[in-house]
């Protein structure tokens, strides 16, 4: 039978390296059934970067949501679960598999005995790995094998459970702990390991400005937990972080590119109205906007206007906005067809300003500018995001809230 092969690669602002080397793993001798990068707490732009390649197999995108400080045992422990490979490949991003690596490890692995194969390094500069194919690499130096890159089986994992995330964020602690937990897996389920082929090492390609602290605290815990013969998990387990995951496909492109007068429809709208015109959501919004009746209101993207009727039937006068021709169906009296970026309004003329689930429509590019409008013309600026993209297409710009709440200093969020 036949082994599914899942690369892990985890990558922390090294985007372009990142990129190279899920290119260079579609071109090897033997393509992954899966590649899973995961982006452990980096800015959100990896995502855009990957879509640009073309595609050749299943792309897991993966971001741990939180900026946690040398958090790879963590983000190892992400790509794993996030895995479905009888085979794991797990790589920095800086650690990039020669064209031949992933055959020739497959076939020793055809030896049921077999649990891991390790490989050496062949030295690489980032310049050269950026600018060209792998074939045109100047060969450096050979030095030893990296203990975080490896292949191994997946049995071989799980009887580890996964690396330890008590000391996530002390650099190295991964190094200490990973190889002897993995080689007593190994003995525990009778299998070897053998050496085989090289990986590129990117000179130059590792996380850029990152601080390496308390090496000698991390060997004196592991000493300390050595004495029980295993390491002690806290009690909360694995994957104590939040994180976002999505397949990426070629088809994800045409999501960047949506033409909003063919896809903002009459057919749309009645779509979304499903949703709005929810009353307990409605009556939810209300609350937590908490304002007195005497304000004046401005929904901007307010759709088919359900908003600003509960809103006017709370005796609070209130107006809504937006670009779409099939827009304001049910506040044909309250409503001003405009672009959210050129608001025809005074400045400071509404109390208050709310948006709800519309910056995630809005393109990146186009975000502070229809932040600013909003601003001007409020007192008060307050929003509803959705964070994540799920199924819906119209999400065009996806961010965690934490960034979102630094991209729109000023406004209060209301999820």
């Amino acid at each position: 039978m036949k082994n599914r092969l899942s690369t892990i690669v985890v990558a922390f602002n090294t985007h372009d390296l990142t990129v190279k080397h899920v290119q260079e793993c579609m071109n090897s001798s033997y393509m992954p059934d899966e590649i899973i990068v995961v982006n452990d707490g980096g800015t959100t732009d990896l995502r855009e970067k990957l879509l640009e390649l073309d595609i050749k197999t299943r792309l897991v995108y993966v971001r741990v949501e939180e900026d946690i400080l040398w958090n790879y045992n963590g983000a190892y422990n992400l790509g794993f679960w996030c895995s479905r490979g009888d085979i794991l490949a797990l790589e920095d991003s800086d650690h990039i598999p020669c064209k031949d690596a992933y055959t020739n490890a497959l076939k020793l692995f055809e030896n049921e005995k077999l649990g891991r194969v390790a490989f050496g390094r062949i030295v690489v500069e980032l310049k050269d790995v950026l600018e060209n194919s792998s074939d045109k690499w100047v060969h450096g130096h050979h030095i030893g094998g990296h203990e975080n890159s490896t292949m191994l089986r997946r049995e071989v994992f799980m009887n580890m459970k996964g690396n330890d995330e008590m000391m996530c964020g002390r650099y190295g602690w991964i190094g200490y702990d990973w190889a002897k937990r993995r080689d007593r897996s190994l003995n525990q389920l009778g299998l070897d390991t053998v050496k085989t082929g090289s990986y590129f090492m990117v000179q130059g390609g590792a996380c850029p400005n990152m601080e390496r602290p308390m090496s000698k605290e991390n060997y004196q815990v592991f000493h300390r937990n050595s004495a029980f013969n295993r390491v002690q998990h806290e009690e909360k387990g694995i994957l104590n972080f939040t994180f976002t995951n999505e397949v990426l496909t070629n088809e994800s492109k045409k999501m960047e590119t949506i033409d909003p007068k063919k896809f903002y429809t009459k057919e749309y709208y009645d779509r979304v109205e499903l949703f709005s015109k929810r009353a307990g959501r409605l009556k939810s919004i209300i609350g937590r906007m908490n304002i007195p009746k005497s304000s004046k209101v401005l929904d901007v993207g307010c759709g088919h206007g359900f908003l600003v009727n509960r809103l006017r039937r709370n005796k609070i006068d209130a107006i809504g906005t937006d670009p779409s021709e099939f827009a304001g169906k049910f506040i044909p009296e309250y409503f001003t067809r405009a672009d959210s970026k050129k608001l025809p309004f005074k400045d400071k003329e509404f109390d208050v300003v709310i948006s709800t689930d519309v910056f995630e429509h809005i393109p990146e590019e186009d975000i502070d500018e229809v932040y600013a409008e909003m601003q001007r013309v409020g007192k008060r600026v307050m929003a509803i995001i959705c964070p994540k993209r799920g199924t819906e297409e119209s999400h065009i710009t996806i961010k965690s809230m934490e960034e979102w709440s630094r991209r729109l200093k000023g406004v209060e969020i209301l999820n």
